[in-house]
């Protein structure tokens, strides 16, 4: 004759069961939100790429800082006048929100409040992130393009999830630069290494992120740390 489980065996096995769930569900769900992440940024990157190539191409410019969009922007509603961020990126990205930069935008804001260092010890306002346009796309994406007339280059903040959470550079926000070929690479040229991802907490969001793209390609569009 069979014996069953007695009535305290089963709430000791339920016990043990929830126990390991606790555990281990925040951290799958960790890893399934990186991904997530990854994938957007990988469209990002890919669209920003391919836009930057086409403006070269149509323009039979010889590079990218010789075509209307590699230079500092300038908006009219007659979009062929406009120039920089707001040309390239009305006339090279499908959009749901434009201009929308900040929280009052007529399409409403497409940046969260605060931005994040990796760690969370440092925090930027959105209102003090340099960008001279922005747009969210229709894959949910906010690409933010401001111009260093410094350095003569573009460089492009990217949030794949819009102002949704977590707003963390190295997680969901990233920063890159336009070469001149039109190919992207991580900010400042890429001058931050990969193994730097997250370790700044200070300065801007740029800043904060930089790095982080490496970190990301290096490792086969996976997020490892």
């Amino acid at each position: 004759m069979k014996k069953g489980f007695t009535l305290s065996e089963a709430l000791i096995t339920l016990g043990i069961v929830g126990c390991i769930a606790a555990l281990t569900i925040p951290s799958i769900m960790k890893n399934y939100k990186k991904k997530v992440y990854v994938s957007q940024l990988e469209k990002a990157y890919s669209q920003i790429t391919d836009a930057a190539q086409a403006v070269i191409n149509d323009e039979f410019a010889d590079s990218f800082y010789m075509s209307t969009a590699g230079v500092p922007s300038s908006c009219n509603s007659d979009m062929t006048k406009s120039k920089g961020a707001c040309y390239f990126l009305n006339s090279y990205f499908k959009t749901v929100k434009t201009d929308c930069q900040s929280a009052d935008s007529k399409d409403g804001g497409c940046l969260g409040t605060d931005y994040k260092s990796l760690d969370g010890s440092g925090v930027v306002n959105s209102s003090g992130i340099n960008a001279e346009y922005c747009i969210q796309t229709t894959n949910n994406a906010t690409i933010c393009i401001y111009f260093d007339k410094d350095k003569g280059k573009t460089s492009a903040l990217v949030d794949v999830n819009g102002p949704a959470e977590p707003n963390m550079a190295g997680l969901d926000t990233f920063s890159m630069d336009i070469s001149s070929n039109g190919l992207v690479t991580d900010y400042d040229n890429g001058s931050v290494e990969a193994k730097d991802c997250g370790k700044k907490n200070s300065g801007s969001i740029y800043e904060m992120a930089a790095g982080c793209l490496n970190a990301v390609m290096e490792a086969g569009w996976k997020m490892k740390y």
